[in-house]
C-alpha cells in the first residue's frame, strides 16, 4: 500500500473491526441512500442490535477488493467517491444476516496488500475462508488470495464497480478448476449475503462442502428462463456478407483521443471492411459543445425529461450540458461526413478537455440511425456499424458486461 496515499484504506489490519467501523456510521446517509435508491436494491444501514451474537462462528475474512476508500484513481465508480458508508453497510449486512459467520472486513488490491492481510490472518490462525467483493474494476485481490492461500474463496461483485475486472478473473479462476472456489454475481445484495451462508458448514464441513452449498444457491437463484426479454415475433432480413461489406465501403469512423493501445488498428479495418478511420481532437468536439446554445439543446432536454421514469442525482446543468453535447457530436460528424463516433469519454472529462459526458448524446445517435460508442473502441464502434448495414438499420447498443 502506497504510504504516501493519504486516501489509502484503513480497514487493513483493523483486528476490533466492530469498533473500528462505527466511525463510519455517521457516513451513511445521502450518498449511499441515493445509490440504494438508484440501484434499488443495495444494503442500507442496519439496525443497532440486530447483529447476533458471534461467539462460535466460523469466522471468514471480507476482503474489499479496492483501491481506497475515498476514490482518488480514475476508476469506477468515479473519482471522489466515498466507500466508507458503502463499506460499513456491507459489513454489517453481511453479520446480521448470517448468524453463524463473522466476518471481519479488510481491503487489498494487489500481490502486496493481500500478503499482508494473509501474514495477519496467519497471526490469529483460525480464519476460514475468503469472501472477495470487487469495488473496483481491476484491482487484483481475488486473482492473488486464490494464488496465496488454497482457503475456499468465494468471489461476488458489486452493482457499480465496473465489472470488467470480476468477469476476467472469474473466467480465469474457473479455468485453473480450483475446487475451493464459488462465485456470484448480482444487482441483489439479499443474494450476495444468501450466498454467503454457505460459509457456515466450514464449522463441521470441507471446502467441497462449502462450494456446493453456494453453488446450489447460485443455481436456485438463477431464474431459469427470461420471458419478459423475449424477442418480439417479426422477419428479419440480413444481407450476405458480401453486400454488406459493400455497404461498410467508404463508412467513415471519428475517433476521439484513442489510447497508445488501441484494440483495433484501424489500417486493420480499412484493409478487411473498406472502413475510414479518422482522428478528431476533443479541442474540435468541446468548440463545437460551446458553440451550441441551450435554446438549441433545450427541446431534447425537455425530451428527455419528459420520457425519463425516474432521475436520480442528475441536477438539470448536468442533462442541459449531455443535450449540447448531443449537437455538438451531430455537427463535427456532418462536418467530417462520418457516421459514428467513438470517445475516450474519461479520458476527455478528467482532463478537463470535454465538458459534459457522450452517454445520453450516444443514445441519440443511435435513435437517428448513427453510430456513437464509448471509450474510443474501435473494435465495438465497427461491430455496431457491421451489424447495423447487415441488419438493414437495427441498432445495437455497446456495454460493459454486467452478470446478474
Amino acid at each position: 500500500m502506497n504510504a504516501n496515499d493519504t486516501h489509502a484504506c484503513t480497514l487493513c489490519g483493523r483486528k476490533d473491526f466492530l469498533t473500528g467501523l462505527l466511525g463510519a456510521a455517521a457516513l451513511a446517509g445521502v450518498a449511499s441512500e441515493a445509490l440504494a435508491d438508484f440501484y434499488g436494491a443495495l444494503p442500507k444501514p442496519t439496525p443497532a442490535g440486530t447483529i447476533p451474537d458471534k461467539t462460535g462462528a466460523v469466522k471468514v475474512r471480507l476482503v474489499f477488493s479496492l483501491f481506497d476508500e475515498v476514490q482518488v484513481r480514475k476508476t469506477w465508480p468515479r473519482v471522489g467517491f466515498d466507500f466508507r458508508p458503502v463499506l460499513k453497510n456491507v459489513t454489517d449486512a453481511l453479520n446480521a444476516g448470517v448468524k453463524d459467520v463473522l466476518f471481519v472486513p479488510g481491503c487489498a488490491y494487489d500481490k502486496k496488500t493481500v500478503a499482508a492481510l494473509l501474514a495477519e490472518d496467519a497471526k490469529v490462525g483460525d480464519v476460514a475462508g475468503y469472501l472477495v467483493i470487487q469495488m473496483n474494476s481491476w484491482p487484483a485481490a481475488a486473482d492473488e488470495i486464490a494464488v496465496q492461500t488454497d482457503k475456499p474463496l468465494l468471489f461476488c461483485s458489486f452493482p457499480y464497480s465496473g465489472i470488467g475486472g470480476w468477469c476476467k478473473t472469474n473466467a480465469a479462476l474457473l479455468r485453473q478448476g480450483r475446487k475451493n472456489y464459488a462465485f456470484l454475481s448480482s444487482l441483489d445484495f439479499a443474494d450476495t449475503v444468501g450466498v454467503a451462508r454457505a460459509f457456515a458448514v466450514l464449522k463441521s464441513g470441507s471446502g467441497a462442502d462449502f462450494v456446493k452449498a453456494a453453488t446450489d444457491y447460485r443455481l436456485a437463484h438463477t431464474p431459469k428462463s427470461y420471458a419478459k426479454l423475449a424477442p418480439k415475433e417479426g422477419e428479419l432480413k440480413c444481407l450476405s456478407p458480401e453486400e454488406t461489406l459493400k455497404r461498410l465501403k467508404g463508412v467513415k469512423i471519428l475517433a476521439l483521443e484513442r489510447p497508445s493501445q488501441s484494440f483495433t488498428p484501424k489500417d486493420n479495418m480499412a484493409e478487411d471492411f473498406g472502413v475510414v478511420v479518422e482522428d478528431v481532437s476533443f479541442k474540435e468536439l468541446d468548440d463545437a459543445w460551446a458553440a451550441c446554445t441551450e435554446t438549441r439543446a433545450k427541446p431534447l432536454f425537455d425530451e428527455w425529461k419528459d420520457k425519463a421514469n425516474k432521475i436520480v442525482g442528475v441536477d438539470d446543468a448536468t442533462l442541459m450540458g449531455c443535450a449540447r453535447m448531443y449537437f455538438a457530436m451531430e455537427d463535427v460528424l456532418k462536418v467530417h461526413k462520418a457516421q459514428a463516433i467513438t470517445i475516450d469519454c474519461l479520458g476527455g472529462c478528467y482532463a478537463g478537455k470535454l465538458h459534459s459526458y457522450p452517454c445520453l448524446g450516444f443514445m441519440e445517435l443511435q435513435d437517428h440511425g448513427l453510430v456513437g460508442a464509448c471509450e474510443s473502441d474501435l473494435g465495438s464502434t465497427l461491430t455496431m456499424l457491421v451489424m447495423s448495414a447487415m441488419t438493414g438499420g437495427r441498432m445495437g447498443y455497446i456495454s460493459d458486461p454486467a452478470i446478474d
